[in-house]
């Protein structure tokens, strides 16, 4: 259903040349000179390759190589990418608050209008939000079990989304370590916890040392920030100052304002900014649905809750310093609906009835299974 909403509003997204975005464009001359140069950047030129972007410009050219150098072709990719978001946030939903929760993920995604009128066109942003669907799928299954395959398919998605947009694999990679430390329930998770950490993070966070730094991730994305906005030819003034610590606390309100609820209807001029005017109004409603979800969470699991919270903020932070554009705005918030959907969808659903006396006594035995494993653990320290 999600794939098949998605080609039909992509295809006509892209059919009115009003409602396009201007770096679609950029992406398939891009993709089109790398599929006839065999994968060679020698001579290209192109905004499509500012470092933490060039990723997808290489994933289409790879599907025009497959499939012919057709938009048609990058518009199913994209419906296919939002297509998978269902099974990643349905799972992550089911882990946060039981399978009663997981009928709303489909209609909460394939029914959102914004997903799908930026995440269908020839832009990086349906593979961007699997990616950060996937790493909180991952978080949520380290808080309820702490393993080494779901911290392996974390980096290898914060990985990709290095190449796709920088600053979230930076904002992702804090939350995981943010959300890791301070749901560890015991020392004995928590030294299992770091030990992951230590091992499998640091390589990571090497390498994205040598590749940018964070000031150099923001640089970058400033510049691009500034690209569209030229392209726009309105700047907002919505972001934070950055010219000082004090000057950007001042500012950081009505930046987060601006990042949530904009643009105000009353200066939508044209049929885009109306559209993200709506979209700013139904944040109200979003955002009382995801404290609802969370607050309503079993309490066994409400720890989990702390990875998309975490995300959500850390993203937030992120954008109310790059975002002065409502055009970029409008399309940047849609990472944060990404994010904060498995709370929403709980919010959806009514509260779960009190469990069964099995229940209960299968919750008891579960806990006193990991109190027996850490007061083991704890025995051979």
């Amino acid at each position: 259903m999600t794939v098949a909403v998605a080609s039909v509003i992509g295809a006509g997204t892209w059919s009115v040349a009003s409602l396009r975005a201007p770096d679609a464009l950029n992406y398939d001359i891009a993709a089109q000179y790398l599929m006839r140069n065999g994968f060679s950047t020698s001579g290209l030129s192109s905004v499509a390759f500012f470092p933490g972007k060039q990723g997808y410009a290489y994933t289409l050219a790879t599907l025009y190589t497959g499939f012919g150098p057709s938009f048609a072709v990058a518009l199913v990719g994209n419906a296919v990418a939002l297509g998978l978001l269902v099974p990643v946030i349905g799972d992550t939903v089911v882990r946060l608050s039981g399978r009663a929760a997981i009928g709303w993920t489909g209609p909460a995604i394939a029914l959102w209008p914004s997903l799908h009128f930026w995440g269908a066109q020839p832009l990086r942003e349906a593979i961007i939000w699997l990616c950060c669907a996937a790493v909180i799928n991952c978080i949520v299954r380290l808080v309820r079990h702490t393993s080494a395959l779901p911290f392996v398919v974390a980096v290898a998605a914060l990985a990709v989304l290095s190449t796709f947009r920088q600053y979230m694999s930076v904002v992702l990679a804090m939350a995981l370590v943010i959300t890791l430390l301070v749901t560890a329930r015991s020392v004995g998770n928590r030294a299992r916890a770091v030990a992951l950490l230590i091992v499998i993070g640091v390589p990571a966070a090497l390498l994205l040392a040598q590749t940018a730094g964070i000031q150099q991730v923001l640089n970058t994305e400033l510049a691009e920030v500034s690209l569209s906005e030229a392209e726009a030819g309105s700047a907002t003034g919505a972001s934070a100052d950055l010219s000082s610590p004090t000057a950007m606390l001042a500012t950081l309100p009505l930046a987060a304002l601006a990042v949530l609820f904009g643009p105000p209807i009353w200066l939508a001029s044209s049929p885009t900014y109306l559209f993200g005017a709506v979209d700013g109004l139904a944040w109200f409603v979003l955002l009382g649905l995801a404290i609802r979800g969370a607050w309503q969470l079993p309490a066994v699991r409400r720890s989990a809750a702390v990875a998309p919270t975490v995300a959500f903020l850390l993203t937030m932070a992120v954008l109310c310093m790059i975002a002065g554009n409502y055009g970029t705005i409008v399309r940047f918030r849609m990472e944060l609906y990404v994010l904060l959907l498995p709370l929403v969808v709980c919010g959806l659903t009514r509260r779960p009835p009190a469990p069964a006396p099995a229940a209960q006594s299968e919750e008891r035995h579960e806990g006193a299974v990991e109190s027996s494993y850490e007061g083991l653990a704890h025995g051979r320290h």
